[in-house]
């Protein structure tokens, strides 16, 4: 299976001739997106057929006041590592008209893919130039072919449970560990309930300009914060050697009997981008993912498995075995246990794949 993710490079130290020859390229491709044939500017001819193929897929969607990234090619774009770093140690070549050979400049990345760019196995694909007013930015996908990861090489359990005041409770569940909750995507809620607040105040100014932009910004913030949990959860399940099992969650945007303003909240919880970009990232890394049936977990105690009560959103109490403690945590016990009673049932062993499963348990 292919997989492919998008890295950032940022331009450093770029002359001033650099910087000129990159704003008269970006700009010749802008004239040549708005205009087609009838620009009369000087372009990469590669950089050129992507601008026509991409106002041809976009049709009526194409804007005339838009700043698209433009659009680089696998074959005539590299990146290089220096053999001598006192300059920078990494190099982007950008396809311009005026030098043949194209143009190359010192670019800068996070550590951690520069890791991915070592790898033998990971292919460069097509790259964006982007520019924001006077900042230059590069986005290089990354190919890689994965296998299917072997479950027995991931003996423990990380069980997830989503939940509308926690996105994402996480518990190890391993011999010899201490069952401890970790709660991820908690900023998540404030900041839906404080845009939903923004957006009505602006609605009845009726400054629908602004309402645009403040969507905009709301979805950069969460899904930041997604990534982040999604990262940390593959990365605390590799280092465990664990299986990450999420309760499936299906059907949870619906009427919570609750009142509007908690209908609201449920429904704008973004759970299944959360469950995609784990079982995303999980991949990447070879990290097996299988999704269990969450049905009743979060009134079921995972000690003696009675129907127990929640006197609040995030605490549990049983009456049958009198065991209090964290909602969330006694349902992702729940989940964790059942793929361990479904391991039972059906003697699961071997390769399994990361596409998860919803077995009825």
């Amino acid at each position: 299976m292919e997989l492919r993710k998008t890295i950032k490079l940022t331009p450093n130290g770029l002359t001033r001739t650099k910087e000129a020859m990159l704003g008269q390229e970006y700009d010749a491709w802008l004239a040549c997106l708005r205009y087609g044939d009838s620009a009369d500017v000087s372009l990469y001819s590669a950089t050129k057929q992507q601008a026509t193929i991409l106002r041809h897929r976009l049709k009526k969607r194409f804007s005339m006041t838009r700043n698209y990234p433009m659009i680089l090619r696998n074959d005539v774009i590299k990146l290089e590592k220096a053999r001598n770093a006192e300059w920078s140690r990494w190099w982007f070549r950008v396809p311009v008209a005026a030098i043949r050979g194209g143009l190359w400049c010192p670019v800068t990345m996070a550590p951690a893919h520069e890791e991915l760019l070592v790898d033998a196995s990971i292919k460069v694909c097509e790259a964006k130039l982007i520019r924001k007013r006077n900042h230059w930015s590069v986005h290089v996908v990354l190919q890689k072919d994965v296998q299917a990861p072997d479950i027995d090489a991931y003996p423990n359990i990380l069980a997830i449970d989503m939940g509308e005041r926690n996105p994402a409770t996480a518990v190890l569940m391993a011999p010899g560990s201490s069952v401890k909750p970790v709660f991820y995507g908690r900023e998540v809620k404030g900041i839906r309930r404080h845009h939903a607040w923004l957006r009505t105040a602006l609605q009845e100014k009726q400054a629908f300009r602004t309402m645009k932009k403040v969507k905009d910004r709301e979805s950069r913030r969460v899904a930041a914060l997604l990534h982040r949990a999604a990262k940390d959860i593959v990365a605390s399940a590799k280092e465990a050697s664990a299986t990450i099992v999420i309760g499936d969650f299906t059907g949870g945007h619906r009427n919570t009997g609750k009142g509007r303003r908690f209908n609201r909240i449920v429904s704008s919880m973004p759970f299944h981008s959360l469950m995609s970009m784990i079982e995303y990232k999980a991949m990447w890394q070879g990290v097996p993912v299988v999704c269990v049936g969450e049905a009743y977990t979060s009134q079921e105690c995972h000690v003696c498995h009675a129907m127990g009560k929640r006197r609040t959103q995030s605490s549990f109490e049983c009456d049958a075995c009198g065991w209090r403690g964290n909602a969330d945590m006694n349902g992702a016990l729940n989940i964790g246990q059942r793929w361990e009673r479904l391991q039972l049932l059906v003697g699961w062993s071997g390769a399994g794949s990361t596409r998860p499963v919803k077995p009825a348990v």
